[in-house]
């Protein structure tokens, strides 16, 4: 697994905290970053310095683990997931699935002049979760992004991945 590629005018290391998700591959990050590279650029260029970009690979790349599931349902539990120190909102008895489409976040690193790989997952682009207080207090407008986030958490789930790969 690579820590960093070079793409045009910058270099986009992962993180140290980066979190590998299982069905991500270092042709998938760097294909999404080369072909959304033009966003992330532009985005830079209008002080936008934290960036979610997803490509859309018009086939079937793997499954999605953020699923929609209304507040109520009957399979919802929370989890802490990998070293984060919050809950993260899960389901049983929904499948992933299926997408063409990876997700990934950079941040621009002033210091190095280059990018941070933060995350990156196949499916649509999320909010951050509500416990991810480190990305609320680095917005503009953090009680928008905290209500924003906090809808679309009443809304998905995720499914457990080592759940999923096991079975």
């Amino acid at each position: 697994m690579e820590n960093e590629f070079v793409i045009k005018d910058y270099t986009f290391r992962k993180s140290h905290k980066f979190h590998q998700h299982y069905a991500i591959t270092d042709d998938l990050i760097l294909e999404t970053l080369t072909r959304q590279y033009d966003y992330i650029k532009d985005s830079l260029e209008h002080n936008v310095f934290n960036i979610t970009v997803t490509h859309d690979f018009s086939h079937v790349i793997g499954v999605t683990h953020c699923v929609e599931c209304p507040p109520h349902h009957d399979g919802v539990y929370f989890k802490r997931r990998g070293k984060r120190p919050y809950l993260t909102r899960m389901v049983k008895g929904i499948q992933p699935k299926e997408s063409s489409k990876c997700t990934i976040v950079v941040r621009f690193d002033s210091t190095t002049g280059g990018f941070v790989i933060i995350t990156a997952w196949i499916g649509n682009p999320s909010k951050p979760e509500l416990g991810n207080i480190n990305y609320f207090e680095t917005c503009n407008d953090p009680l928008k992004e905290v209500m924003e986030s906090a809808e679309f958490w009443l809304n998905h789930a995720m499914i457990d991945e080592e759940t999923e790969k096991e079975s």
